[in-house]
């Protein structure tokens, strides 16, 4: 199984910048309406990144997943990819990671 995260982490392998950023998700329609591929831009002027997932015929949730860099160059391909959360999001959505921050705690040693 794999996620939106997942998928941000393949596209940003390829990247110098390993910075988050929110993904939009389409999903193509075929002529009888079901969905047949679903596209990821991770956002960015201009984009930094693609995902095409592949559908198989007659599934809703596995396909072929396709990773893309910035330049559109093809970076890796999985297959058998399972993302059962496609049927929770609309046509057009906007997936924004949760992005951790940490602190840095300074110690200092005060001369006596």
């Amino acid at each position: 199984m794999i996620g939106l995260n997942d998928i941000s982490e393949s596209i940003l392998e390829t990247s110098s910048n390993k910075e988050q950023r929110p993904i939009i998700v389409n999903k193509i329609r075929c002529r009888n309406g079901d969905v047949g591929v679903v596209f990821f831009a991770m956002d960015g002027d201009p984009p930094k990144g693609y995902a095409m997932l592949i559908l198989d015929q007659g599934r809703r949730d596995t396909g072929t997943l396709h990773v893309f860099d910035a330049w559109g160059i093809k970076r890796k391909i999985l297959s058998n990819v399972r993302m059962p959360e496609i049927e929770n999001f609309s046509d057009s959505y906007l997936f924004e990671p949760v992005i951790e921050k940490t602190s840095v705690i300074r110690t200092e040693t005060i001369p006596k």
